[in-house]
């Protein structure tokens, strides 16, 4: 009664484990009937086709019910999109990630900017406008604990000195092959490989 869908994401969690996905984490979201899954970190070929094989459990499953499951990077005006946030690290970041380091790898996924729009799914134009905790999709920024970056940079990451970034640009609806290709293909040109 009080998280619309509950029983089909309670019912994804089980078939995602039973068909060795491994789920970081399962939480409702702002607007009623709006779910986010996360698949726990792993190597990018893999991860990607866990995230394609948990949509297609999740398929199936809203099929079963009678539902439609819908990954629309902006199904309603007046609540928060839908996202696929990447959270990236290399071997080099897990263990040291120095602000030279971020402000580096920032300079780089600034100048790719435009290129990285391309891959972050159809209507990111629509999802990305500045509000309701997104930037606008014709300006890259970036920030520590900033909800409303493209990139952000958690706070025990910054406090740590070591650990990931995550992508806030990509939308539900992405071909995640491509955006993890194009987030290595921007990696390769800086400092945190």
């Amino acid at each position: 009664m009080n998280a619309v869908g509950r029983d089909i994401m309670t019912e994804f969690e089980e078939r995602c484990s039973n068909s060795g996905i491994s789920l970081g984490g399962i939480n409702a979201e702002v607007m009623p009937g709006q779910w986010e899954f996360q698949t726990t970190a792993q190597a990018p070929v893999r991860v990607s086709d866990d995230l394609w094989m948990a949509r297609y459990i999740l398929a199936r499953i809203s099929e079963e019910k009678g539902v439609e499951v819908s990954y629309d990077p902006k199904p309603h005006s007046e609540f928060n999109g839908a996202g696929c946030h990447v959270n990236f690290s290399t071997n080099k970041m897990r263990h040291s990630l120095t602000d030279l380091m971020i402000e580096d790898f920032m300079r780089c996924l600034e100048e790719d900017h435009d290129e990285h729009i391309k891959v972050c799914g159809e209507g990111v134009e629509r999802r990305m406008t500045g509000e309701c905790e997104t930037s606008d999709y014709q300006k890259f920024t970036w920030g520590v604990s900033d909800r409303g970056a493209s990139v952000r940079i958690p706070q025990k990451v910054n406090m740590d000195g070591r650990g990931y970034i995550e992508d806030r640009r990509p939308c539900a609806n992405i071909d995640p092959y491509k955006v993890v290709f194009s987030l290595l293909s921007t990696t390769k040109k800086s400092n945190v490989l």
